[in-house]
């Protein structure tokens, strides 16, 4: 069990010795309650469903029937993205059994979607590849969205051909959820914007870009299961900030010292060499007079490092806090179960992301500690109990 928390005002900055810094319990932003950042932050996801109604999935007519993959391409797709989950996003692929049969499909494609996505800037050589592999990505997209979805058969992607199966209702209950593409494309343009490697100007921009990327999954995995709820979504838009903080804190050791690259017989003039890149929010490391240069040269001994992961990872606790409170909210107003039912299970989530917090604070936020690159053990025990019991 952890030690009592500390306020932030009595870490004492400088030479002499100090006590582990410790995360403070209180409730999102330190500026306005909960109340108020809880409907700011998720720039309300059924705005944006009433602002761009085009890209949201149409049911089908009886003049017009939407493409479906045969059963056996969607039986072999659905079993590599199983395997390509449980290879690079293990997490997601313990959870996998506590969503709905119903929605399975669409997990595992908006889940693929966004590995896809994620590691076009580990798997190509320059920025111009990765827009390249970017628009694809976008073009296939608007296919599998557009008319009958027919067009994207040509793209011959796994994510894509599940996607278009769960479009046309192929997966356990034969519904048609009425996915936002919009969703899809935000998490494009997020990830797009990465590929320089710049730092984020500020922790705000950090938010922004979680909440693109990671809150889209939420509000798309919500939709899988015809869940409209202003409530819900408020908590996705946490949960996905939440989660999108963390990941770019876990990242830090990676960004700044890349491994070096694979050995090629014949090396393109068009690679670029493997330079590590800082992407925390300026805002943050010019308060802690901490440079880019320093982390880059000092690694896990830079001045004030753990200052800056200890300040960045509290706002990622606050958002997980924040959430946390509006499920128990939302419980007791039966606007969202208790435990053992779909809707519950897709906000498991979150565990991951308390996990790594709750290791990265035992590591006095040494963001650079080999403990918090292995793989946790505890994930699907964890998930069971939270599952059965409405909470994490």
């Amino acid at each position: 069990m952890r030690t009592a928390l500390r306020p932030l005002h009595t870490i004492v900055l400088g030479p002499a010795p100090r006590p582990p810094r410790r995360f403070i319990p209180r409730i999102c932003s330190r500026r306005h309650s909960w109340h108020i950042h809880s409907k700011s932050c998720s720039h309300s996801h059924h705005d944006h469903d009433n602002n761009s109604s085009s890209t949201t999935t149409p049911l089908p007519s009886p003049s017009q029937t939407r493409y479906a993959p045969s059963s056996e391409a969607v039986a072999s797709t659905r079993n590599y993205l199983s395997n390509l989950l449980r290879t690079h996003d293990h997490a997601s692929y313990i959870l996998t059994p506590f969503i709905p049969p119903s929605a399975r499909d669409a997990y595992l494609a908006i889940k693929s979607f966004n590995l896809d996505t994620a590691l076009v800037a580990d798997q190509t050589s320059n920025v111009a590849v990765g827009r390249l592999r970017m628009k694809f990505w976008r073009d296939a997209i608007e296919a599998v969205f557009k008319g009958d979805g027919r067009d994207a058969v040509r793209y011959k992607e796994p994510t894509i051909v599940l996607l278009a199966n769960v479009l046309v209702g192929g997966s356990a209950g034969g519904q048609v959820p009425r996915l936002n593409k919009g969703w899809f494309l935000r998490n494009i343009a997020a990830r797009e914007s990465l590929l320089t490697l710049s730092p984020f100007p500020s922790l705000a921009a950090l938010e922004t870009y979680s909440e693109n990327t990671y809150s889209s999954l939420y509000y798309l995995l919500l939709e899988s299961l015809h869940i409209h709820s202003t409530t819900l979504d408020h908590i996705a838009g946490h949960l996905g900030k939440a989660t999108g903080i963390t990941a770019i804190l876990r990242g830090v050791p990676l960004t700044a010292f890349p491994p070096p690259p694979p050995i090629s017989p014949a090396p393109s003039p068009f690679t670029q060499p493997n330079q590590g890149a800082v992407l925390l929010p300026l805002d943050i490391l010019s308060s802690h007079s901490l440079s880019q240069e320093s982390l880059l040269r000092l690694g896990p001994t830079a001045p004030n490092l753990k200052d800056v992961i200890f300040e960045i990872a509290t706002r990622a606790n606050d958002h997980l806090l924040t959430a946390r409170r509006m499920i128990k909210d939302a419980q007791e107003k039966g606007e969202l179960s208790k435990g053992g039912k779909g809707d519950w299970g897709l906000f498991l989530g979150a565990l991951p992301t308390r996990n790594f917090l709750g290791r990265l604070e035992e590591a006095d936020f040494d963001v650079f500690d080999a403990r918090l690159a292995r793989r946790d053990w505890r994930l699907v025990f964890q998930a069971y109990w939270a599952y059965r019991k409405g909470k994490f």
